[in-house]
């Protein structure tokens, strides 16, 4: 049987990154999933920008608290509490609070190699999501 991991995001613990700009814990890493998918819970306070930025991944962004702006290219969008944002590689993008209340979010980063296990993971967050 594979090795079940079981974490809790704890605010207090999070770590500024992106050159300070977002507080984020890494929840999984690619070792831990035996994968090349990472996942990072991130949120913003009113103010925080994370400045533009690419990477050679893919990413998804799962919006599960407050309201803000996301940058891709050059189109904007605004998200909220219950919106996901597929970013491809090498796109720049920047992600913006300026809310009072904080901007959280799920970022699942992977490569081509680990899509296949990625689009799983994504079908029963899905339907998980569909029935509650």
């Amino acid at each position: 049987m594979p090795k079940i991991y079981k974490k809790r995001f704890d605010k207090s613990k999070a770590q500024l990154s992106h050159k300070g700009t977002v507080f984020s814990t890494i929840m999984f890493t690619p070792e831990e999933l035996n994968s090349g998918l990472t996942s990072t819970w991130a949120f913003l306070t009113q103010g925080m920008r994370i400045t533009p930025h690419k990477h050679s991944t893919k990413e998804i962004h799962f919006f599960i608290k407050g309201t803000g702006f996301i940058q891709l290219g050059k189109t904007c969008y605004s998200v909220k509490e219950g919106d996901a944002i597929y970013i491809p590689p090498n796109t720049f993008h920047e992600t913006w609070n300026e809310k009072e209340t904080e901007l959280e979010f799920i970022c699942i980063s992977f490569s081509h190699k680990s899509s296949s296990f990625f689009l799983r993971i994504l079908s029963l967050l899905y339907r998980y999501i569909r029935r509650n």
